[in-house]
């Protein structure tokens, strides 16, 4: 599932259990919470802006954070510097 700003939380929660996506691709996602991610099951990449008023540092590092303690789980962040929500 891909999905780009406020469509990126319906991709994250494609990859949960409702197994309705392999994968997970969000760029410069919205509307997100801890949550999202700690319910994740599959492989995800996020691409993220350097200023995101949608997508904070600190929610960003949270995400990071609970997604590197699935180990089991391929996951990628992308910090894309010089941009702002959505960049194309």
């Amino acid at each position: 599932a891909v999905g780009y700003c406020f469509g990126g939380l319906y991709a994250l929660l494609a990859g949960g259990p409702l197994h309705l996506a392999d994968a997970v691709v969000g760029c410069h996602i919205s509307l997100t919470n801890r949550s999202n991610f700690e319910q994740l099951e599959v492989p995800t990449a996020i691409a993220c802006a350097q200023e995101d008023s949608q997508f904070s540092d600190s929610l960003r590092d949270e995400a990071q954070q609970i997604l590197a303690r699935k180990a089991d789980i391929p996951s990628k962040f992308l910090l894309t510097k010089g941009t702002a929500h959505g960049f194309a």
